[in-house]
């Protein structure tokens, strides 16, 4: 079957031989599922096994649970899925990036994120992090108590404007960047797709034209200065063929990984909190193993000297 076959067939909605069931009318299982992921999932495996099926609003899918179901799907080492039909849901807001390509596609876009990444300009990105967690931090240490969930969301959205596109997070440009960052990111979980005010899809897709729009305009000079941020590095990555990406390319990636860095790394460190607030000898072990380091900031080379964080995180 040829690339374009597959992507113009339409979905298979009959799954009568699958277990499962679609869940409320209209909004399908959406309701039980963004209250509780953990606890859906898992009364789900209990109920149907570790494959069933639901509906998410108008949609139909099928929930593949397990080591062995998540192994199958992300390596995928026959290509018998696609990412491009799996993800459609998030079509309007991700569906020109990498992750919605599939097979020979995603590999020739994946050389726009590898300079990013490499080891040497990872190392370049410690100073600024460091620099906002520190200023960020300052304050907590008397503040008594505070919602952690907001403080760990936007200390992160600061860090993505410095290190996505080198702007500051503080001040009018970087406060409206970083809402719409906001914006944007608390989108992905929306049940409808309606482009109109009040909906979360609407303010999330508001959110892209607005951030796609502001990075267009540093493409040209991102290109040829010698900025280090991710944006730069994407601006001068090269495809297969010595070209310069796109700037459709380069602004759709630039939301796909603003969205995969903040989301899961706010996600992330409020579940590493909350674990260590349940169990404190792990704290103890943390602060001792970084007092250690005899040291205020720290960058990649201390890594191995920091093995329980690694366990942690």
């Amino acid at each position: 079957m040829t690339a374009v076959n597959y992507l113009e067939r339409p979905d298979n909605r009959d799954l009568r031989h699958i277990p499962g069931d679609y869940g409320l009318p209209l909004i399908g299982c959406a309701l039980s599922f963004g209250t509780n992921p953990l606890k859906f999932c898992d009364e789900r495996f209990h109920r149907f096994g570790p494959i069933s099926k639901l509906a998410m609003g108008p949609s139909r899918m099928v929930l593949a649970l397990g080591p062995e179901n998540a192994q199958a799907l992300h390596l995928d080492v026959e290509q018998n899925f696609s990412s491009a039909k799996g993800l459609g849901h998030f079509q309007s807001l991700i569906g020109g990036s990498l992750i919605m390509k599939d097979f020979d596609a995603h590999r020739a876009q994946r050389r726009l994120m590898q300079t990013a990444f490499k080891k040497s300009t990872m190392e370049g990105y410690a100073q600024p992090i460091n620099a906002i967690c520190a200023r960020k931090l300052r304050p907590l240490v008397d503040a008594g108590e505070f919602q952690l969930l907001g403080q760990a969301k936007t200390t992160l959205l600061e860090i993505a404007a410095q290190t996505f596109t080198g702007v500051s997070g503080q001040g009018k440009e970087g406060d409206k960047l970083t809402a719409a960052f906001e914006d944007f990111v608390d989108g992905f979980n929306f049940i409808f797709e309606v482009d109109l005010p009040g909906f979360k899809f609407h303010r999330s897709l508001r959110a892209k034209r607005y951030i796609e729009a502001f990075i267009r305009e540093l493409i040209v000079d991102k290109r040829h200065n010698a900025d280090d941020d991710i944006l730069a590095h994407f601006c001068r990555a090269l495809d297969e063929d010595g070209h310069y990406f796109s700037d459709a390319d380069i602004a759709e990636n630039f939301v796909l990984l603003l969205f995969a860095a903040q989301d899961t790394t706010t996600a992330s460190l409020v579940n590493a909190c909350y674990e260590l607030g349940r169990h404190p000898h792990w704290q103890r072990r943390l602060r001792e193993e970084a007092r250690a380091l005899g040291k205020d900031t720290i960058g990649q080379e201390d890594f191995d000297a920091l093995p329980s964080f690694s366990l942690v995180f």
